[in-house]
């Protein structure tokens, strides 16, 4: 899934439990957002993603099923600002079948 949205608030949301600065944690008023979720492992589909960003949030499942996850971590870990885990990213991180 893919998901643009843009805020618009004078509020900010800042994840302070992270001390790495590869890319700012504040999300902004006036920001575009790209929303991702369920890649699994879909390298050709997240590599054309060509529209610029200011943040991207993950919401879980990069790996499981599709052939390239290599390519999908790294894309991750580069560009993402804030994840969460899903349950075939445990499935796979913990060696246990994924639960649906």
């Amino acid at each position: 899934m893919l998901y643009y949205l843009r805020i618009e608030s004078s509020q900010s949301i800042c994840n302070s439990n992270r001390s790495e600065s590869r890319k700012s944690n504040k999300i902004r008023a006036n920001m575009k957002i790209l929303v991702l979720a369920d890649i699994h492992s879909n390298w050709p589909a997240l590599a054309a993603i060509d529209e610029s960003f200011d943040a991207c949030l993950f919401s879980g499942d990069l790996v499981d099923y599709g052939p390239d996850p290599i390519n999908c971590i790294e894309w991750v870990r580069s560009n993402v600002t804030a994840l969460v885990r899903g349950n075939h990213d445990h499935a796979v991180a913990q060696r246990v079948p994924a639960k649906d």
